[in-house]
């Protein structure tokens, strides 16, 4: 018989209580639970993370796509293909374009991803929900250049011998054409972002007909070239106004005051010729008719670097916007450059000037009176200007008219005979001997046959085409009549025209345009002209021969590079 003791049951219980055998599977089971359900979160995610990169790659190479420039499709339109294919279009939002103008593209693109969970659920989160936005853009900067390019006399003559200066700067400045407007039809469709305008420059600027011809009030215009005067305050400021007064230069030989030779060797306004063109291209996309006019341009005259640099901003200066208008409406420039020149705080130009030099302000720059350049003068000639056998008569202030040919004055007009001298070769006996010839011997016999003539009066833009200020001032000397040069010319000190040019190089630099300046064989006058004007210390180079070349070449690479990148 077996006895049980009472007192077992409490110790039992008291036993089973105390007892920690088995606890591990409870707390097994817990986190068995709890990583299930970790993992069915991890799983979860991972689903809508890849769906999500999935969604976001796929409007970032739409948008891409889309903002090209080069894309001859509508951007909304790539964009819906794109995300078509990717089979995604469900969750396309329509497409946004932001800008679609000539250089620039942007478009943007939105969706919403909505993914049902599967573990998240015992979280009570059912749906789990991605937007994805995606910006493209593609942007070309606008670059607008001024080539201020020296053409005085000193590119192509030390005054003795030739030089070689010019021919070295023309296949510096084509290269420099080449480089720059490689990437000039950029734009939307192919549209120019670049244009490049031409200043070449001697003791004047020749704008050329089609632009001059574009500022409506301009006194005394000639029609042998374009070529005006600035006054003092025009070279504090890089704007040019379209409606404000400008005073055209005449087209005089300006170089001597001799009288000794009549006809014109440098015209001190630059005329076109068919050897050469010095007149100014404006706003040109066109990198042959660049070359083509870089190749025409000649050397000759006196070295204005103050009016090339302020024919060259203004060229950059929204105030040219008119010219711009009428020179496209005439078809005379690109119509993509309407708007142009852009303003500067448009934030998508760049405005650049290439300022060259091979010499330095040495002379006076001499001005013709405003009195002698338009109109009638109180010249007449006989003829036309080529004839070499002309009568030239003046009438002076008391109504005569002096013949300068034959030295007698008091004419009552204009002298209207010239003398055609014909010569032949006759045997002509020059000793004799018991009145026979003992020598002959070969001389010119001629013949001067008068004939009358008619006489017509010069205007002094004629005059001036065809005769130097100096020899004219001549003819009313022969007649009694003298100081005519001296009330005829004015001079402008070349300290001026350094103080304009620094001041027109300030007023560009305050406006951000760019300026690089090329010290080309140059004086140390113009070097350091042209050390002021550079934008920074890197911006000038001071160079010789054919080294020209390699640095008109670093700075078209330079803008290249700038442009790329803005």
């Amino acid at each position: 018989m077996t006895r049980h003791d009472r007192s077992s049951g409490p110790s039992a219980l008291r036993r089973f209580g105390r007892s920690e055998d088995g606890s591990i599977l409870i707390f097994g089971i817990f986190m068995l639970i709890l990583m299930l359900m970790i993992g069915g979160l991890a799983v979860d995610v991972m689903r809508f993370e890849f769906q999500r990169a999935r969604l976001q790659g796929t409007l970032d190479r739409a948008v891409l796509a889309a903002a090209s420039l080069t894309q001859s499709r509508s951007p909304a339109e790539v964009v819906r293909d794109y995300v078509t294919k990717a089979g995604l279009a469900d969750y396309l939002d329509e497409p946004v374009v932001n800008a679609n103008t000539l250089n620039v593209r942007s478009v943007t693109a939105t969706a919403a991803y909505s993914m049902p969970t599967v573990f998240m659920k015992l979280l009570d989160i059912d749906r789990l929900e991605a937007p994805a936005v995606s910006t493209a853009e593609e942007r070309v900067s606008n670059v607008e250049i001024s080539l201020v390019l020296d053409m005085s006399n000193s590119m192509v003559t030390d005054g003795t011998n030739p030089r070689d200066r010019l021919d070295n700067l023309k296949v510096a400045a084509r290269d420099f054409i080449d480089i720059v407007m490689a990437g000039a039809n950029s734009g939307l469709d192919g549209a120019p972002v670049i244009s490049v305008s031409i200043v070449p420059y001697t003791g004047q600027v020749n704008a050329g007909a089609d632009l001059l011809s574009t500022y409506p009030n301009v006194s005394h215009r000639q029609p042998y070239s374009s070529c005006v005067e600035f006054a003092a305050s025009d070279f504090t400021t890089t704007a040019l106004a379209n409606g404000a007064p400008l005073t055209g230069s005449g087209n005089s030989e300006l170089f001597s005051s001799s009288s000794s030779t009549q006809a014109p060797t440098y015209y001190w306004c630059p005329e076109e010729t068919a050897a050469g063109n010095p007149t100014v291209t404006p706003f040109s996309h066109d990198p042959e008719a660049l070359k083509l006019a870089i190749d025409r341009l000649s050397g000759e005259g006196s070295t204005a670097i103050d009016t090339g640099m302020k024919w060259g901003v203004t060229l950059l200066d929204p105030s040219t916007q008119p010219s711009v208008a009428a020179l496209i409406e005439d078809g005379k420039v690109n119509g993509a450059f309407a708007g142009r020149p852009l303003a500067y705080q448009s934030g998508n130009v760049m405005k650049v000037v290439v300022l060259m030099t091979d010499g330095q302000h040495v002379n006076q720059e001499p001005r013709l009176s405003n009195a002698v350049k338009t109109g009638d003068s109180d010249i007449w000639a006989t003829g036309s200007a080529t004839d070499t056998n002309r009568s030239w008569s003046v009438r002076l202030s008391n109504g005569t008219y002096y013949w300068k040919r034959d030295g007698t004055g008091g004419h009552s007009g204009p002298d209207t005979t010239i003398v055609t001298r014909s010569c032949t070769v006759e045997q002509v006996c020059t000793r004799t001997r018991n009145g026979s010839c003992t020598r002959w011997q070969d001389q010119q016999v001629c013949t001067d046959t008068p004939s009358t003539v008619t006489a017509h009066r010069l205007s002094y833009p004629d005059l001036w085409h065809q005769a130097r200020v100096g020899w004219v001032s001549g003819l009313y000397s022969s007649a009694g009549v003298s100081g005519r040069y001296s009330s005829w010319v004015s001079t402008l000190d070349p300290t001026v025209k350094n103080e304009r040019t620094r001041q027109i190089c300030d007023a560009a630099r305050a406006q951000g345009i760019t300026v690089y300046s090329v010290a080309f064989e140059a004086e140390a006058g113009g070097q350091a002209l042209l050390q002021y004007c550079a934008s920074t210390t890197g911006h000038y180079y001071a160079t010789v021969g054919p080294q020209i070349r390699t640095v008109f070449h670093s700075i078209a690479s330079h803008i290249t590079q700038l442009r790329l990148t803005q």
